[in-house]
């Protein structure tokens, strides 16, 4: 689907899941790899636990940090057969990963995750840790539809912290897999996810892989970030006029 126009991310989302088929929706970014068996895997925690509304493959866990009030409902009723594990489940080279594919620094991103633990729950034999991602997940086609804003917004960026609260608020399940079956790349292939990607069988030429340049030093500054994305999105409302997200 082409636009003549940006439409920012949340409303690429609201077009695409309008137009696409089927009862389920398999979404990601334009930067993450997948490796073999992350259909079934994906389908199998789906199709096992109850109320599922997003199943990533990316363990990641920063996404344990909110949008929980389903998955803490679920825990606390205390349903037969379900076992619920907390601890320091997911790897470290995993964490370290997800930091150095986001631009950050590895080991303050352990620092400052160090104290929270992983939720797992196992159920029928099929584990899933409580919590999802959505930069890349499996997700029932009508779940998400419920979750777009009601209204077009014209905002470039934003939403998906909402989108992962709306899906929470239907009583839905956000669950992730144990295993890691999808990875986020970021933008630029590194020499070392060059070797990954090299290892399988997938072709990768010298002339895309290049070495990650440091974040500018004005996003690396506390709580800049946000007020960048704020005004980038503010001047392109300006620019393009874009009255409805006013």
């Amino acid at each position: 689907l082409l636009s003549a126009r940006n439409l920012g991310k949340i409303g690429a989302l609201q077009v695409m899941f309008n137009a696409a088929p089927g009862e389920l929706i398999a979404y990601c970014d334009d930067d993450i790899l997948f490796y073999p068996g992350w259909l079934g895997a994906h389908l199998e925690v789906l199709d096992t636990f109850p109320n599922v509304g997003m199943v990533s493959g990316a363990p990641v866990r920063d996404a344990a940090g909110h949008a929980l009030m389903s998955n803490q409902a679920y825990i606390d009723s205390t349903p037969d057969g379900l076992l619920v594990e907390q601890s320091h489940w997911i790897p470290e080279e995993w964490e370290r990963d997800w930091a150095l594919s986001t631009g950050r620094d590895p080991d303050a991103h352990l620092d400052a995750t160090r104290d929270q633990e992983d939720v797992r729950l196992i159920l029928q034999g099929v584990s899933a840790y409580a919590a999802a991602n959505h930069f890349q997940y499996l997700a029932p086609r009508q779940v998400l539809l419920n979750a777009m804003p009601a209204s077009w917004t014209g905002k470039l960026m934003g939403h998906m912290i909402d989108l992962d609260e709306a899906i929470d608020g239907q009583g839905c399940l956000r669950l992730s897999t144990t295993e890691r079956y999808t990875r986020h790349i970021g933008n630029v292939i590194s020499p070392e996810f060059a070797d990954v990607i090299q290892q399988m069988g997938i072709d990768v030429s010298a002339s895309e892989v290049s070495r990650r340049a440091k974040p500018h030093w004005l996003v690396r500054i506390p709580r800049v970030r946000p007020v960048l994305k704020w005004l980038y999105t503010k001047l392109y409302e300006i620019l393009h006029d874009v009255k409805g997200a006013r």
